[in-house]
């Protein structure tokens, strides 16, 4: 605890103190932030679960009894061989997780997947929880509307198929960065500057622009999109990749040249991704060695794919649950999946705009963070048909149980954007400095106080991290210089020394040789 004025150091009887006085507590970390934890009573926490589970209505997700396991009920086609495990009705003699561990071992090696990588058989079935969103805390006022929604998480970490669907995930992203077309994902928070840089240029040409926007967050995409939606989308991916003749593919030397190049076909597939087996070496088409590095198939990445949604099983108490809706939250494969169906979606939706339309709309999605800019300028789009369009995207672009809960229009991530005439501006966003200069106080837990636990090695790389955020979050010279004075107040407030921070600029200039870092670390 950091210290105060006429207060004495934190002392281990102090603590033991204040654990005590937790006991009963429900205490899980809030958002999984670093040293921000939530605290409940067991009954409020119970009610949080059966909200964000739903287990009566079995929408999302639903008890299951298991028949134990047996050679026989292996019997039949690939697609029923899990199938055939669930019981419809509970009988004397139920299945255990260690069944569900069998029956995925004996199907693991009937698909072949074993010659990719081992099954582990003393792997587990993940014990599902509840963690509270950190906005939905931070204020004593939506805390009260809010508290019983939570994020369902779903841990794989001991899952026995672990390592297979991690290569599964790794080629999945592969695929997803070879995707062209008119979606809106972007893989990285800084692409966002890069993005409103290229619209910036697009626009540019357009006379008596007026450029509007708009903000959208999607309310549970993970868990509520549709698994025939997630199948289509990432089949018709598949397509669109193969399909397209200017993806490169690599020779077994490291070379590349152009797909379909004859002598290119003849050594190289594009039906297959060749990844390494340890380590984050390069991924590329094809096949490789078979010592260092595994092959994924499109049909085997979309059996796993298959498998995963289907077979979502984890462990409540003493009761099997198994996922019926939705992307598991903690499934390697998550984060691909969520971007790849939502970018077939909105390149379909995109694609079946009048074409006078497209040029004057610009969008770009982040996870399940959408942001839009419209041209309803002179020679844009008409201001009444721009909000016949608003509607017509947040009803149609997703599926209807895929809600679109709109944001502040000029806040995205952490930027702040501004539009003037046809001219796009972003900067780093910090959301503490009203709440700082009213209170002293952080509202978001951005930085640890400087008399806090951690070591001075985390506290620096920590800084460092956030200057690098808001140069890339920012584009303007006086923006970032303006982002940097309010977050060097917020941490005059926290009690960073001041020699500590500029240690920290100095060091942005040398690795960026950019002249603003200078400016601040010489004075």
């Amino acid at each position: 605890t950091p210290l105060e004025k006429n207060t004495r150091p934190c002392s281990l009887n102090d603590v033991l103190n204040l654990k005590n006085s937790m006991k009963g507590l429900v205490i899980t970390p809030l958002d999984k932030n670093l040293g921000k934890l939530a605290m409940r009573r067991p009954c409020l926490y119970d009610n949080c679960m059966q909200k964000t589970y739903d287990l009566e209505s079995n929408a999302h997700h639903r008890e299951v009894h298991l028949r134990p396991f047996h050679n026989k009920i292996m019997q039949g086609t690939n697609e029923n061989i899990l199938h055939n495990m669930i019981k419809e009705q509970p009988n004397a003699a139920p299945g255990t997780p260690k069944d569900v561990i069998s029956h995925f071992q004996a199907f693991y090696k009937r698909k072949g997947w074993d010659k990719i990588c081992p099954f582990n058989p003393h792997g587990s079935l993940g014990c599902m929880y509840a963690i509270l969103k950190d906005k939905n805390c931070t204020d004593p006022q939506i805390r009260k509307q809010k508290y019983k929604k939570a994020r369902p998480i779903t841990p794989y970490c001991k899952h026995p198929m672990k390592k297979l669907l991690h290569y599964a995930a790794r080629a999945w992203m592969f695929i997803l960065k070879q995707l062209k077309g008119p979606h809106f994902a972007i893989p990285t928070t800084k692409k966002f500057k890069e993005k409103m840089t290229d619209f910036n240029a697009h626009f540019a040409t357009a006379k008596n622009a007026r450029l509007c926007t708009k903000s959208w967050d999607i309310s549970g995409c993970y868990t509520n999109m549709p698994k025939d939606k997630i199948l289509e989308s990432m089949k018709e991916i598949l397509k669109l990749v193969k399909a397209d003749p200017d993806i490169d593919a690599l020779h077994e030397d490291g070379t590349y040249a152009e797909m379909n190049s004859p002598a290119i076909v003849a050594k190289t597939s594009k039906e297959a991704i060749n990844l390494p087996k340890f380590g984050k070496g390069p991924a590329h088409w094809g096949y490789g060695d078979v010592d260092t590095r595994i092959t994924l198939t499109f049909k085997q990445m979309l059996d796993i794919v298959s498998f995963s949604l289907e077979n979502a099983f984890f462990i409540l108490g003493d009761k099997i649950i198994q996922q019926v809706h939705g992307i598991p939250m903690g499934d390697p494969m998550s984060p691909a999946l969520c971007i790849g169906s939502c970018a077939y979606l909105e390149m379909k939706w995109f694609e079946s705009l009048p074409a006078n339309i497209q040029p004057h709309l610009k969008f770009t999605r982040y996870l399940d963070d959408i942001f839009m800019i419209a041209n309803i300028g002179q020679n844009g789009i008409p201001e009444s048909d721009f909000l016949a369009l608003k509607k017509e995207f947040t009803e149609n672009c997703y599926p209807p149980c895929l809600e679109l809960e709109e944001t502040p229009h000029d806040e995205y991530l952490e930027c702040k954007v501004q539009t003037e005439g046809n001219v796009i501006t972003t900067r780093h966003w910090n959301k503490n400095l009203t709440h700082m200069i009213a209170t002293g106080k952080q509202h978001y837990y951005k930085h640890q106080h400087f008399g806090s636990h951690t070591t001075n090695h985390s506290k620096r790389g920590a800084l460092i991290g956030t200057w690098t955020r808001m140069s890339d979050n920012t584009s303007t010279t006086e923006g970032l210089h303006m982002a940097i004075c309010e977050k060097m107040f917020e941490l005059n407030e926290l009690k960073y020394p001041k020699k500590y921070v500029l240690k920290t600029l100095k060091y942005m200039h040398n690795k960026t040789k950019e002249e603003i870092w200078s400016r601040f670390a010489t004075h």
